[in-house]
């Protein structure tokens, strides 16, 4: 690596089959900003998810 410096990053993602309905704008900024309450705007099929 000749001293040089490397991030090394690990993730895990979980792939929302939503169907025909759309993923709002709504619910990602609400994940951020007002995660608390985002199951308001969240689609059903996470709400489901969730609850396993």
């Amino acid at each position: 690596m000749d001293g040089k410096r490397f991030q090394n990053y690990e993730a895990y993602f979980t792939i929302l089959d939503t169907g025909e309905k759309p993923i709002t704008q709504e619910w990602l900024v609400s994940l951020i900003e007002n995660h608390e309450n985002n199951l308001q705007y969240a689609p059903d099929v996470w709400r489901e998810y969730i609850k396993k």
